[in-house]
Order: C-alpha cells, then structure tokens, then sequence
C-alpha cells in the first residue's frame, strides 16, 4: 500500500515521507538493504526510490537515514548483476540520491570503490538488460557531472569539487577502457533501445565536456558506422530526447576543427533531415546552432543547406525556417565575410523570389540592420543586390522582391503594405516575419502600425483586420489599444447593411448575401479577442464578460453572439498564468509560400 501511495504526486510524496517519521523511514530502509527477504527488499527499494524522486529535500534526508551502512548495502544490491530487478532500483535509487550534490556524489564515488566502479560499467556496457544499461549509464553520467558549474574547463575555477568531478569523470574514463567505449557509443547509435541510447549519449557528452582530448581520442577510435551513428541520431525524428542528446553532443565536438571537418560530409546527405527534427520541441535552436556552424563562413554549405529545404518533409515550419535564418543572422552581424558568404548562399540558392524576401527579411532582422546607421544600411543593401544570381535564372524579379525584404527588415512597412506585386498572402508573410522579430514591436511602434493600417485607402477590412492580427499577436498591445480597435471595427460593421450587434428579430427577410456579411462580421470580431488572447490577464477577462453581459442585458448586443465572445474568453481565463509567450507557428504556415 505504502508503495502504491508513493506512485502519487510530489505533495502526496512529501505527505508520506513526513508520517513515516524516523522510525517508519529506518524500518523502510533496513528492509530495503535487508538481503534475507529479496521480495520485501524490492518493494521497500521501490518506495524509497519513489519518495526520493524529484526531491532534494527527502534525498538529503533519506542520504542521512542510510548512514554508511545503508549506502553500502544499497551499493552492493546496485552491482549484483544476479539480480537485475532489484539492481535497477538501487541504481535509479543511488541517481536520485545524488542529483543535485556533488557532495554526496562524492562520498558515492567513495563507497563503490575501484570494484563497484567497474561493476557500473560493465552493466552499463554488457548487460542484456535494456533497463539496467540504461541505469548504470545514467549514474555513471551523474558521478561525471559537476552541479554547481557544467561548463567551465577552467581548473583554478572549478576548486575542489570541480577538481573531484574530473577525477572521477577521469578514472570512469579509463575504467571504460576502449572496448567500453565504443559499447557506449554503439548503444548511443543503437535506435531500437531509446531509452538506452539517450543515457548513452548523456554519459559521452559528460566524459568529453571539459576535455577535448577524450573528444578527439573518442572520435578517432571511432568506425565510419559509429560516426554515421551518431549523426543520424542527431537528425532522425521519432526520438527527440535522443535528437536533443545526440545534438548537444555534436555542438560540442564541432568546436573542435578536427573533428567539425569531418562532420560535415556525414550531415550532407542528412540536410533535410536536420530542418525536419529542428521541428521538434526543445530542439530547435540547438538544430539552427548546428547547422549555422558547419556553414558558418562557407558559400557552397549554406546554398546547400538552403537547398535541402525543398527535399525537406512538406511539415516543415515557416516560422522555424525563420527563426534559424534570424538566429545566423545575429551570428554573423560582426563579421564581413560570414555575412558575405550567408547573403551568397541565400541569393544563389534553388528557391522562389518570394521565399528569398522571406529569408532576406529574416537575416536582415537577425542583423538588426533597421537600428544601424542610415549608410550601412545603404552599404548592406548595396552588398545585397550585387551578389550574382545562379545562372539561367531571370535576376529581376528576384532583386525586386529582395529589395521589399531589405525594406521590412528596416521597418518600412508602408512600402510592403503599398507593394503592387505582392498577394496578400504574400504581403502579410513578410509582414509577420519583421513583427516576430524579437523587441521589433514596442508599445509604441505597435500603436503606430496599428493606427497606420487602420488608416490606409482603399484597403480591403479583412486584410486590415489580419494585419492588426499579427500586431495583436506579436507585439506589446494593451487593453486600451485592442478596445480602441474594438470600436473601430465596430464602426466598420456601421457601413454593411446589417451588423452583428442588430437584433435579429428585427433583420426580417435578408439574403444569403447579407447572411454571409453577419457571419464575416462575426468572425472578424471573435478574431480579435483571438488575436489578443495572449495579452489577457485574470482580470481583464473578467471584466470583458462583465461588460458584454451587462451589453446582452441592455440589448446592445444579440445574447448568443455575447455567450459565443464570453466562451472564447473563459477558454483564455483557463490558461492565463501558463501562458509562456509562445506564439502560434501555424500563422506562417497558413499563408501562401508561392512555391
């Protein structure tokens, strides 16, 4: 029952662990490192493994009421192969232990010994048992992790508990042995065991993050299988823990030229591949960072890589192609030649003139060139439009459409609002590519351009509303500017014949025509509630609905168009304070790409 109750959240955990007191919590773990009674000893490893989840305080707690003894039993039942049930629960139990102090890693460390060393990593390296492996592979990449800085090579600076971490992280490393090595890497290739390959790959990252020797020793042991391995783990989708590992792993070791050089003709053939996992939750950007380094500052990689995005899946995301070419452009705003070389491969790659706008704008962006001076503006713009096109291809229309790119990314948006050869679709592509830029819409700038579009000539109402859209969307609006647009539109509904605000029992006999005009009407409107719903805090909702209930009781408004608004809002008030900020991808990816 206990353990069942330890299954239960992390306040229910707690709960347990406190009603225990230190009797109960003693009786647990002599139980668990009892050897007299295996069954009962699973159970009672279960629970403490349970309890110690996701929590420094009853680790801590728990690491005390062990003592020495405890630990060293707890060890011994950790690298008892015989019994691999039980062994899987001391370890997962001995890597909850040791999270989050490298104190107590260090008197781990101290506990297994030369002999309990090499009995974690054999099972790391030769156990049949996948959930075992994994176990072992995961402490292991824990006793080579220092908590308080994971980054740092510097020995003066990591003191003795960093000095520690790489002795350890040393001697796991020498204890491997080469034989253990590349059982590592193969279990880290190996996509049939996930769950296995993940803590592989998090242990290699661990051995080789403050030594480039191991790095370079590792790589170069390496068979052309195992190197192909690994990349294709960093680029195949399915997996995306293993993506990620796979990804951090690469980052790294392409900081070392000898091996980044040899990296490059293994991802060639895995273009496509890498802008399909860069879809991918949390991956993203340590994609766009990978492969803006392996074409960092060379012409023929970055058209390839541009080019791979018309074999790329079609789910590739607009909005993740933009946002990599904004990132490569902050990369490369400080230095000439990787500029040069970006901007090359861009104009020279195999791709539509409105996609190379797009991309244009984005890079632009990147390089906030809207903030520099007006001649190095010029002088970029100029640089531009002088790279030569690929042969056979008619530069104009190209140029022409690079030119309104260059154009947004320096804020000018009449100049794509007025364009004569852009679509709509096209038109507000560009649009929302400069207003997702990072800081580009102010509280200001957002009120200039929303009073900009609502005063435009000869302007259609709905395009009006889907540029405000992404305004609402991606810039700092606030209640005052969405109500004023609220009354705006409102008396735009005044020029239709009927509106939505028109009691409909006095609309009599009206035509499909006019039927479809309430129907616009409504949807536009609710579409501004949509488009804000990311700026609505608790209590702006619950005025909102106040105020159209207070409207449908004084028949301003028809009763069922105001429960239609005040359900769109109460589905807002459900996630108001999880709201991370993140817009929506699929705005990019509705509009037409003009392939």
């Amino acid at each position: 029952m206990l353990f069942n109750l330890s299954q239960d959240s992390g306040v229910k955990r707690a709960e347990l662990w406190a009603t225990l007191g230190a009797a109960g919590r003693a009786a647990v773990v002599t139980a668990a490192t009892s050897t007299a009674e295996p069954a009962v000893a699973k159970i009672a490893l279960g629970l403490l493994f349970n309890l110690s989840l996701d929590s420094g305080v009853i680790s801590a707690e728990l690491w005390a009421s062990l003592g020495a003894a405890g630990r060293a039993a707890v060890v011994t039942a950790a690298t008892n192969s015989a019994k691999p049930a039980i062994a899987k629960l001391a370890l997962g139990l001995l890597i909850n232990l040791t999270l989050d102090s490298d104190g107590r890693r260090s008197e781990l460390w101290a506990t297994l010994g030369a002999a309990g060393r090499a009995a974690v990593v054999n099972t790391a390296t030769s156990s049949a048992e996948q959930a075992l492996a994994r176990q072992a592979m995961r402490l292991l990449a824990s006793l080579s992790n220092y908590s308080d800085d994971r980054t740092t090579k510097s020995w003066s600076f990591l003191g003795a508990l960093g000095r520690a971490t790489d002795d350890r992280t040393t001697k796991i490393w020498s204890t491997l042995g080469a034989a253990g090595r590349t059982a590592v890497v193969t279990a880290a290739t190996n996509p049939s065991q996930p769950d296995v390959a993940e803590s592989a790959l998090f242990l290699l990252s661990h051995l080789t993050a403050r030594t480039q020797s191991r790095a370079i020793e590792l790589w170069g042991t390496l068979g052309a299988q195992d190197r192909e391995g690994l990349i294709n783990a960093a680029t195949t989708v399915g997996e995306p823990k293993i993506v990620l590992r796979a990804l951090e792993l690469m980052n790294f070791w392409q900081e070392i030229p000898e091996i980044k050089a040899e990296i490059w003709p293994l991802l060639q053939p895995r273009l496509a591949q890498l802008w399909a996992v860069s879809q991918l939750p949390n991956v993203e950007q340590k994609a766009s960072r990978f492969l803006f380094n392996q074409i960092q500052g060379n012409i023929y990689r970055a058209r390839q890589a541009l080019n791979a995005l018309i074999v790329a899946p079609p789910t590739i995301s607009m909005h993740n192609t933009i946002a990599a070419l904004r990132l490569w452009g902050r990369e490369v705003s400080h230095d000439l030649p990787e500029r040069l070389a970006l901007l090359t491969g861009i104009v020279q790659a195999n791709t539509t003139a409105q996609k190379m706008a797009v991309f244009t704008t984005a890079v632009m962006s990147g390089i906030d060139i809207r903030n520099h001076p007006r001649d190095v503006r010029e002088a970029l713009r100029n640089q531009l439009l002088a790279i030569p096109m690929a042969e056979g291809i008619d530069p104009e229309p190209y140029r022409q459409r690079m030119r309104l790119g260059l154009d947004a990314a320096c804020g000018n948006t009449y100049t794509v609002l007025e364009s004569p050869v852009l679509s709509v679709p096209e038109k507000l592509q560009l649009l929302e590519t400069l207003y997702s830029s990072r800081g580009f819409l102010s509280a200001q700038l957002a009120q200039q351009e929303l009073s900009k579009i609502r005063l435009m000539p000869n302007t259609s109402r709905d395009f009006k509303l889907q540029v405000i859209g992404l305004i609402l969307n991606h810039g700092q609006a606030s209640s005052t500017q969405f109500k004023e647009i609220l009354t705006w539109l409102k008396g735009e509904f005044e020029t239709d014949t009927h509106t939505v605000f028109t009691n409909p029992e006095t609309l009599g006999d009206i035509t499909d025509e006019q039927i479809y005009a309430l129907a616009e009407q409504r949807q536009q409107y609710l579409s501004l509630y949509q488009n804000f719903g990311t700026h609505m805090t608790h209590d702006f909702i619950q005025e909102e609905i106040a105020q159209i209930n207070l409207r449908v009781t004084a028949e301003e408004i028809p009763r069922d168009f105001g429960e239609t608004l005040i359900f769109q809002l109460r589905q807002f008030l459900s996630t108001v304070g999880t709201n991370t900020g993140v817009k929506d991808d699929r705005q990019f990816d509705s509009k037409n790409e003009s392939k």
